[in-house]
């Protein structure tokens, strides 16, 4: 509709770039988190895309996103490897499940940091909230990503990078430590939350994890397993050969 003075109406474009907090590629320089998190570096090989070809294939992808570099991140890398042998469409259902985790989680845990019973672990709540103010806007975007990743739509430029799976890694270990927390009430019952959130995982608490997230701890072609001489949970084909081990680096199959 033209404007009553006779002017021509002004014209959006379509689509516009807008700047945003967090890993979002390409970035201009490092920079820091949201709400005063320490700044994390992007290195080239992480904008990379996970598609070969326009192809999805899991054990290449799984052996570039590498193993934990501590206890802590164990469980969060295993449950990232999960969706990654399963789909895309895994990846987009773990970033929904762990924005609502943190739409749940976020006001309790400021509840917490004033509650007088918990001022001893102020510090610990007050940078678990930044941490889940950063992955909520993290996650949005790679859950942007996912969808535009989807098998059966138009092939997207700016589909998931292996960034991305870093991102899901980081923000499920935050998703994994917020849980374990909002359902404390003391000091003792925070701490035990903490520790059990940041140990090696049993198997039984890594398909609770997986089932929590994906619905079934049921997978097509792979299942979770535990060997007895080893000691850890693992992400082993059907037919028993290694798929991803969280611990050590994967040897991808050629092809």
């Amino acid at each position: 509709m033209n404007d009553p003075k006779g002017k021509p109406p002004k014209l959006q474009p379509l689509w516009q770039y807008r700047y945003v907090v967090g890993r979002t590629p390409p970035p201009p320089k490092p920079r820091g988190g949201a709400e005063g998190l320490p700044p994390q570096e992007i290195l080239p090989a992480q904008l990379e895309p996970l598609r070969l070809e326009h192809e999805w294939r899991p054990s290449l992808i799984l052996r570039e996103f590498g193993p934990a570099r501590t206890d802590q991140e164990y469980l969060a890398r295993l449950v990232v490897s999960v969706a990654v042998f399963q789909g895309v469409h895994r990846i987009l259902e773990l970033t929904e499940k762990l924005l609502t985790l943190f739409n749940l989680g976020q006001p309790r845990v400021r509840s917490m940091l004033a509650d007088d019973a918990l001022k001893l672990r102020k510090e610990f709540l007050s940078d678990l909230h930044k941490r889940i103010a950063g992955a909520r806007a993290e996650l949005a975007q790679t859950r942007a990503r996912a969808a535009n990743d989807l098998e059966g739509e138009p092939l997207s430029p700016d589909g998931l990078r292996l960034l991305d799976l870093e991102i899901l890694a980081d923000h499920t270990e935050t998703g994994i430590m917020t849980h374990e927390v909002m359902a404390r009430r003391n000091t003792t019952g925070l701490d035990f939350g903490v520790a059990v959130a940041r140990a090696l995982p049993l198997q039984r608490y890594a398909e609770e994890w997986v089932e929590r997230l994906f619905g079934t701890a049921q997978m097509h072609g792979a299942l979770l397993f535990t060997p007895p001489d080893y000691g850890r949970v693992l992400l082993v084909y059907s037919d028993g050969r290694l798929a991803y081990d969280p611990g050590a680096d994967v040897e991808a199959p050629e092809g």
